[in-house]
């Protein structure tokens, strides 16, 4: 922000008020516009402006005009990126970077970049980078805008993964990402190695196989293009669940026959609540998860529904085409049995693992297990009972499995998800002796799985000898006597010669041993709080990163470096989803006007806020005064709402 030494600039603006003041009061204006998605207009409108003139004679200056209120975001956004600068240049950790390509409600594309790292103690932050124009959706246009990023936050240098969704598109991104900036140090084995695939996306793409089957990217380019009549059609070949689909939007679609549908459930069931159905969205899987759900419960009803319901003359639609009968009614049962489970690890893994779960990335290869486990059961069943199954809900459990199996073997690439299973206080290699003897490849994969953590903490200790030994070079005394001891008495240089350099190999041996020590020691995994005076015993269980804190990185100094590093990574990118959905709520229809740089201004700003990685202050001095002038201006219900 623009400073001033001049305390009387700021007189015009705050009259009696003291300028410490009128900087507190610029902070609250400024931060309550970012955090709830104010319009300039309303931050600005005559009706406020009112409100704060009614409050006093030294209020009637204090509403700013729109172009200031711009200019003060635009200005508070590039003094509080030095604070996010400084958090990430002080790390604990290497950074994580997610990123995600987004169309805005105005046609704009924009790439969301995050930042994931641990602070100076510990503590897991998360932060928007940047939110910037795209031009074209393709990987050289993602990595010249995340090189930007990058370069400005000046951690290009500090990079240990990318989270990023499956798409090819991304596996071109890192590879230009390489030519346009050098300066990452990279192999192409190393981005790799580094390339982190957004589990969210994982099971999406699981879940769509479960419930279309085959050639889904076909039937979507056919809907697009079908008339209203022809989607129907479309929709009934995939099995009751298309045939479902069709009911509910044919109900959903006419009030008149919401209120029927709603009057056949209160003539069954006088007693109960009434529920609205569900619409699915496309072939979005949660939606028609819920649709599932929610016709499930509405069951009776909808049967009711169907048996009552009298074509009318201007209708093409004919009901009984989708009326579901009782193998169909059992089929979705079984789908919904089985994204259940979906839904459980999804809700899991998309959250802000602060405390090392519940987003994690360690949850990736356990949710992954976990789904297996589940899917191997239903495919028994399907199996020792075929005749209760149908052809479709076969196909499609195949193909789940295939597309499930697709992706284990493609975050096997990464060395990451494997070791940050492995430095859970209360898994280690255990979990995969104990999980993969008859699954996953069996005793070739658990092999794999230590190796490939064996090898990780080998690059750290690696990187960690290097950084001691740029840290301590060699006086020129240490040089003298490490040059005269080849030609002196061993029994005079064990009594006279350099112990230290004993005690140096030794506490390099202890370093060696700190992964196998970890594995072999007995640790112990609860710890005790006070609550109102009282101890309280807990479980490191489901706080592996307080573990590391509060007991790992002094047993284990150089594997604690790794543990930050791999609990830093989240399991999804769905932080940049939260990033795109906050937007959304910014840009609104009579917002379109707004430009990329207050969109990204005010939502960095926004993200900072929220994860506490700034305190939501700016210095304010010769902005004030500018502020001051502008808000006395008489032109400003004339500014066009184009200057946001």
């Amino acid at each position: 922000m623009v400073t001033s030494t001049a305390s009387s600039s700021i007189d015009p603006y705050t009259e009696a008020q003291h300028p410490l003041q009128a900087e507190r009061w610029c902070n609250d204006y400024l931060n309550w516009i970012a955090e709830t998605d104010i319009s300039f207009e309303d931050a600005t409108h005559s009706s406020l402006r009112k409100v704060i003139i009614n409050g006093g004679p030294h209020t009637k200056d204090l509403i700013p005009t729109r172009n200031t209120v711009r200019s003060w975001l635009i200005a508070t956004y590039e003094e509080r990126l030095l604070d996010v600068k400084s958090s990430l240049a002080n790390s604990r950790s290497r950074i994580v970077v997610s990123l995600d390509a987004w169309s805005s409600p105005n046609a704009v594309s924009l790439l969301g970049v995050v930042g994931h790292w641990m602070d100076e103690h510990c503590h897991l932050k998360t932060a928007l980078l940047g939110l910037k124009p795209l031009h074209g959706h393709s990987g050289y246009a993602m990595a010249q805008v995340l090189s930007e990023v990058l370069t400005t936050y000046e951690i290009e240098g500090n990079i240990s993964a990318f989270q990023m969704d499956n798409a090819t598109s991304n596996d071109t991104t890192l590879d230009a990402l390489l030519e346009e900036l050098p300066s990452l140090n990279l192999t192409p084995l190393d981005l790799t190695e580094k390339r982190l695939r957004c589990f969210g996306h994982i099971i999406n793409l699981v879940v769509k196989a479960l419930l279309f089957g085959t050639n889904l990217s076909a039937f979507e380019k056919d809907l697009d293009r079908a008339s209203d009549h022809e989607a129907f059609d479309l929709w009934r070949k995939q099995g009751a669940i298309g045939r479902l689909h069709n009911l509910v939007t044919y109900i959903s679609r006419s009030d008149q026959r919401t209120r029927n549908f709603i009057a056949v459930q209160k003539a069954l069931s006088p007693s109960k609540k009434a529920l609205h159905l569900v619409k699915d969205i496309g072939v979005k899987w949660n939606s028609t998860y819920s649709m599932i759900k929610r016709a499930l419960e509405l069951q009776p009803a909808i049967q009711q529904y169907c048996q009552q319901w009298r074509p009318q003359s201007h209708e093409k639609y004919h009901i009984k085409s989708d009326r579901l009968d009782n193998e169909d009614w059992e089929e979705l049962r079984h789908f919904d049995e089985l994204l259940q489970h979906f839904d459980l690890v999804t809700k899991r893994v998309e959250g802000n693992a602060n405390s090392g779960t519940h987003g994690a990335l360690w949850e990736v290869i356990v949710s992954m297990d976990y789904l297996f486990t589940k899917l191997q059961k239903h495919s028994k069943e399907v199996t020792d009972d075929p005749d209760i199954f149908t052809d479709y809900y076969r196909h499609c459990l195949n193909h789940a499995f295939a597309k499930l199996s697709e992706y284990y073997t493609k975050i096997d690439e990464s060395p990451f998800y494997a070791a940050a299973v492995a430095l859970h206080p209360c898994k280690k290699f255990t979990y995969f002796e104990e999980s993969w003897r008859k699954n996953k490849g069996g005793g070739e994969a658990i092999r794999q799985a230590k190796q490939s953590t064996r090898r990780l903490f080998n690059d750290y200790l690696k990187r960690q000898r290097q950084r001691e030994d740029a840290a301590t070079p060699l006086s020129p005394t240490d040089l003298f006597a490490s040059n005269a001891r080849s030609s002196e008495d061993p029994d005079w240089v064990k009594s006279f010669g350099d112990h230290t350099a004993t005690l140096v190999n030794k506490n390099r041996r202890r370093q060696d041993n700190e992964l196998q020590r970890f594995m072999d020691d007995d640790l112990n995994t609860i710890g005790t709080e006070w609550i109102q005076g009282r101890p309280l015993d807990f479980s490191y269980i489901d706080e592996p990163l307080r573990w590391w804190r509060d007991r790992g990185q002094a047993t284990y100094p150089t594997l604690a470096t790794l543990a930050f590093d791999l609990f830093a990574m989240p399991g999804m990118s769905s932080e940049c989803e939260r990033a795109f959905s906050a937007a959304k709520q910014m840009i609104t229809d009579h917002r379109y006007s707004l430009k990329p740089d207050i969109i990204e201004a005010e939502q960095c700003i926004k993200s900072w806020i929220k994860h506490g990685v700034t305190n939501g202050s700016t210095t304010f001095t010769a902005a004030v005064t500018d502020a001051a002038h502008d808000a006395q201006a008489t032109e400003i219900e004339s500014i066009d709402i184009e200057d946001e």
